[in-house]
């Protein structure tokens, strides 16, 4: 399997958890620290959904956010759990013209997150 593991940059290890593992379900893979005390570089994942958060300031400027894009199974299903757990979205969910549903939430270091499911149509 090859895959793509986006890396992003966080500036407070509590609030990427709370965002990243309490809102959108992922689970922390490793942590790893020159030392206790330091910045963290971390593992998470959701099923096959891979990404590496960092603390580091290597990863770019505070600020400057980057994004993936979340390619899952059902992007509906997603967005009324995270409706329902109050987060709020930069773009509400909608039906693309070349078939797929995708909406776009931020995380509290302004990366972007597109989640998005690829809907197949049926007839020519």
């Amino acid at each position: 399997m090859e895959l793509a593991i986006p890396h992003l940059r966080i500036l407070d290890y509590d609030q990427a958890i709370d965002f990243y593992v309490g809102d959108l379900g992922f689970e922390v893979t490793f942590e790893w620290r020159h030392e206790p005390g330091f910045p963290v570089y971390m593992g998470i994942k959701r099923g096959t959904l891979y990404a590496h958060l960092s603390e580091h300031e290597g990863s770019g400027p505070a600020g400057q956010g980057r994004g993936m894009t979340l390619q899952v199974e059902d992007a509906r299903v997603w967005y009324d759990s995270l409706k329902k757990q109050g987060v709020r979205f930069e773009r509400e969910i909608q039906d693309e013209p070349w078939g797929d549903t995708d909406f776009i939430v931020h995380d509290p270091f302004d990366n972007t997150i597109v989640i998005t499911s690829t809907t197949v149509k049926s007839g020519g």
